[in-house]
This record gives C-alpha cells, sequence and structure tokens, in this order.
C-alpha cells in the first residue's frame, strides 16, 4: 500500500521548493511534507493492476564502537561511514539508531546521505534542553534506492559550549 501511495502521490506546496528531492529510485519526498498529498484516483488505478512486490528482507550494519567527539559548534560536523556490501535488497525504509552522549541534544542536527546522494534529516537544531539520544530513526526519503555503497552519517553540533561524543550507530 505505501508504495501504491508514494508513487501515486502529489508534489505540494510550491512543487520548486528546494526541498524537494528526486532520490536514487526516481521518487520525489520532502521533508515536510513526505511523498506529497495522495492522489487517490491515481492509487486506485494503480492498485488495480498491482504485482505484489517480494518477501520482506532486511539487512543491517554496526559501527564498531566509535567514541568519536562531536566538534562543538561546528556546521561541517563529524562524518562516519558504513559500506554496505553488493546486494538485491530494494529499499523502502532506513532504520538509524545513533547512541549519542551530549549535555544538550537539541544543538544536533543528525543526517544519513546513501550512495545515491539521498539525505535524510533526523534532527534539526531546536530548544531541546534534554541529555543525550539514544533513539531509532526512520526514514522512507531512501524508497526505491538500493543499499549497496558508502553511507555516511554526520552529526553536527550547531552551537556552543556543549560537548558530545558519537558512541555508536546502526543502520
Amino acid at each position: 500500500m505505501q508504495e501504491i501511495l508514494i508513487s501515486s502521490s502529489q508534489k505540494i506546496h510550491f512543487a520548486t521548493d528546494p526541498d524537494w528531492t528526486t532520490n536514487g529510485g526516481g521518487y520525489s519526498f520532502h521533508h515536510g511534507y513526505g511523498a506529497g498529498m495522495v492522489d487517490a484516483t491515481a492509487a486506485v488505478s494503480k492498485a488495480e493492476s498491482w504485482q505484489n512486490l517480494g518477501t520482506r528482507q532486511s539487512t543491517s550494519l554496526s559501527s564498531a564502537p566509535l567514541q568519536a567527539e562531536i566538534p562543538d559548534n561546528l556546521p561541517s560536523g563529524l562524518d562516519v561511514s558504513l559500506e554496505f556490501p553488493d546486494s538485491q535488497l530494494r529499499i523502502e525504509h532506513v532504520r538509524l539508531t545513533v547512541d549519542i552522549d551530549h549535555k544538550y541534544r537539541g544543538d544536533l542536527v543528525i543526517t544519513l546521505t546513501s550512495p545515491d546522494g539521498t539525505v535524510s534529516r533526523f534532527t534539526e537544531a531546536h530548544d531541546d534542553a534534554g541529555k543525550d539520544i539514544n533513539y531509532t530513526f526512520l526514514s522512507v526519503h531512501h524508497w526505491g534506492e538500493y543499499p549497496a555503497g558508502i553511507w555516511t552519517l554526520n552529526v553536527s553540533d550547531r552551537e556552543e559550549f556543549d560537548n558530545g561524543t558519537l558512541n555508536n550507530f546502526t543502520i
């Protein structure tokens, strides 16, 4: 059902908005609007001749223990990569689990870039005085891509005075 809705959705709210991007699988996504507005007529039409996808499969990679310092107040941040081997799997959902020690997690911006160059933004700098992040995020922005290649996690601290450490992560 998700495949049908994503593939039949329409860009909304200024289709020329620069946050609209086309991923390596040929699907358009926006960090605020997802795949866009559901087009019920197009979805029903597509569903009438739909062929089911193959059996659900999953794969994951985890970093070694990193204890990598996140540079304070540096927009370019820390880049850490993992390389997925060749695979015939086609992505639907990407889960990113991060374990970060930080004194003020609202300073952090976390992104993940696929081998095709598609960027998922998981957090933005915001007012959150809580400490640490040990959380699993989910993205559909890589829908239709293939996982083989280098995936790059970027964690950047956008404000002064609070240090942090990326302990590890799993994709």
